[in-house]
């Protein structure tokens, strides 16, 4: 591995083989397989959703706690009666176990089909072809192996979010049942604002550490399975030594990656203001918004790929 690695050489090697494969000649039926391609291997990424979510306190519960705190206790007792036979209900049991089974079958089928188009993403760039069907089946027991990692690195994640929001608000659980009998937002003692800072201490760190992770294994791990044709595991070791010894040059790589990104958000948030937010209809649309996305969609991809180009003295690409 040479010694002389440089995150803005990456930048602009990455940058002028993106207009290379893209403009050099432009070619619009390899544009729209790309596009594909780029758009499958990121299902579930940068997902933005916005919704306006009422969080006043419904009617029925607001009328039942008032005449609760009046002194009369029937109509709390009636809602939370009428409540648990809806729960109960085996109809209601019955559909709430279908939808979550179709909800999770279909989130992972798009997670496998995420892991395997990523690698076919891969061999188009590295290659400068426009396939899609023979390097998904190809590389499809990579993308198995990318698919187990990630299923087993979200519920690990999940648990360990868990642990650093719950564990620390049981400090503060006192205080939080005082507030809802009271019905009246109350300064908490030392105990309970210790609870709440390091719960949110917590939350934000790993938060940011299952960031990292994820980031890493999309941008060097699953390049690196690719290369080496090794499964997730033994790519990850790969990637840590190499992590360890260059530690920061992957810092300075995170971080102009980042700048990149928001540099980039922010234009788009201008071109769309610029066009009365009607490329928001577009962008929106799945597939297409990879279409017109896909410049900065390789652009990206190549980033990474580059810098480990130059960790393999310039044998990848």
């Amino acid at each position: 591995m040479t010694n002389t690695i440089s995150c803005t050489a990456a930048v602009e090697q990455a940058w002028e083989r993106m207009k290379t494969l893209l403009f050099k000649p432009f070619n619009f039926k390899s544009w729209l397989l790309l596009a594909w391609c780029a758009w499958l291997a990121n299902l579930g990424n940068g997902f933005n959703a916005n919704a306006n979510v009422n969080v006043d306190m419904p009617a029925p519960l607001e009328n039942a706690l008032n005449e609760y705190s009046a002194g009369n206790k029937e109509p709390l007792n009636k809602l939370a009666q009428s409540t648990i036979e809806v729960v109960t209900d085996p109809k209601v049991i019955l559909i709430t176990v279908v939808v979550v089974l179709v909800v999770m079958i279909i989130s992972l089928a798009l997670i496998w089909v995420r892991s395997v188009s990523e690698f076919v993403f891969l061999d188009n760039l590295i290659n400068r072809t426009n396939k899609f069907r023979e390097p998904f089946k190809k590389y499809s027991s990579l993308g198995l192996s990318s698919f187990w990692w990630r299923l087993v690195f979200s519920i690990g994640s999940g648990l360990f979010m868990l642990m650093a929001v719950a564990l620390p608000l049981v400090l503060s659980m006192g205080w939080i049942q005082q507030c809802v009998s009271d019905r009246a937002f109350t300064m908490p003692d030392a105990m309970p604002m210790t609870g709440i800072l390091l719960s949110l201490a917590l939350s934000v760190f790993a938060a940011l550490i299952i960031v990292l992770i994820d980031f890493f294994f999309t941008e060097f791990i699953v390049p690196i399975m690719y290369l080496k044709g090794t499964k997730s595991l033994e790519s990850s070791l790969v990637f840590w030594d190499m992590l360890r010894a260059h530690a920061w040059t992957f810092t300075k790589y995170v971080l102009l990656s980042f700048v990149l990104r928001l540099a980039t958000g922010l234009i788009l948030i201008i071109v769309i203001l610029a066009s009365c937010c009607l490329l928001v209809i577009p962008l929106a649309i799945p597939y297409v918004g990879a279409v017109l996305m896909l410049p900065i969609l390789v652009f990206f991809r190549l980033f990474g790929l580059e810098l480990l180009n130059q960790f393999y003295k310039s044998r990848i690409l």
